[in-house]
């Protein structure tokens, strides 16, 4: 995540997006590490390769990049969609998700023991709404989740409204950015105070030196013996 404070904006990949939050987490006791992630990544390249035989027009891995605002804030994000088919009336949005839970499940218990998938797909949404025309088809979002265990899958359509839901999990950041916009305030805000009234031999020279190469160099390194008076510098 990087912040500009006093421009109102930040740049984060969708997610990370999705993901943020500020306090304890649910503990879902999820096997993670190495081979599960590989895991994954081979249910994720098995279904591909079963959607290109069905839907050879299906695009996978799709870069999608833009800003999008929420409370006075310029969200600039990035992500990587996982499946995109053009229908007749609209465009499918996939995002797959593997799980260690047993499918099918019950709809409401997923939706809330992952809510960050289902805010993942609608800052996607909103992302291809932003940088699509209007007259465009419109986009549909659904998560496709797969048990990584037997590879049964279940398709869970995002039903809420995308702006909607982006709306409310950059709620969710704001008041972290809010702080760090006032933290960087309170630093502009402070005024240097010499430690010492006169200043030590050498000193004088140093601090025009130095500011004579500051606007030559983005890195300067400063080196003086003990009891030269570094801090006073």
């Amino acid at each position: 995540m990087e912040i500009a404070a006093e421009e109102r904006r930040v740049k984060l990949s969708v997610r990370e997006f999705s993901e943020f939050r500020i306090g304890p987490r649910l503990h879902l006791h999820a096997p993670s590490g190495l081979w599960r992630a590989r895991l994954g990544q081979e249910w994720h390249e098995t279904l591909r390769k079963t959607t290109s035989q069905h839907l050879p027009h299906a695009c996978f891995e799709k870069v999608v990049r833009g800003f999008l605002q929420a409370g006075g804030w310029t969200f600039e994000m990035e992500g990587r969609i996982d499946q995109i088919v053009e229908e007749k009336t609209h465009i499918r949005v996939t995002e797959i998700k593997t799980i260690t839970t047993t499918l099918p499940a019950d709809e409401k218990e997923l939706r809330r023991r992952y809510p960050h998938y289902f805010s993942q797909l609608a800052c996607y949404l909103c992302l291809l709404q932003a940088t699509h025309s209007e007259n465009h088809k419109p986009f549909r979002g659904e998560v496709l989740f797969v048990d990584v265990t037997g590879g049964f899958p279940q398709t869970i359509p995002l039903e809420h409204e995308a702006e909607a839901l982006f709306e409310e999990q950059a709620h969710h950041i704001l008041p972290f950015l809010e702080e760090r916009r006032r933290g960087s305030e309170r630093l502009r805000s402070l005024a240097f105070s010499q430690p010492f009234e006169t200043l030590r031999p050498g000193q004088k020279e140093t601090m025009r030196d130095l500011k004579s190469m500051r606007d030559l160099c983005s890195t300067l390194l400063f080196q003086a013996p003990t009891g030269f008076g570094k801090t006073g510098i």
